[in-house]
């Protein structure tokens, strides 16, 4: 709505890893926000080897994703 303005919109997300390639894209134009997430998968399965590395890879993942868009009221 036009009484709302953003006060923070979080980076684009663009990782890759030999187990899944994860984008994350922000777009703000014409007074609406735009949201798209895209998951592939590379891999159906993860070896007890490769674990602890997909593991570190997911948990830095999850924290860049929980940032949110903040708004607040237009001045």
């Amino acid at each position: 709505p036009a009484s709302l303005a953003i006060k923070f919109m979080p980076e684009d997300i663009d990782e890759d890893s030999p187990w899944l390639k994860f984008t994350v894209k922000y777009n703000y134009q014409n007074n609406k926000v735009t949201f798209r997430q895209k998951a592939e998968l590379k891999k159906d399965f993860i070896t007890t080897e490769e674990y602890p590395g997909f593991k570190a890879f997911f948990e830095k993942l999850a924290k860049k994703t929980k940032q949110r868009i903040v708004l607040e009221k237009a001045q």
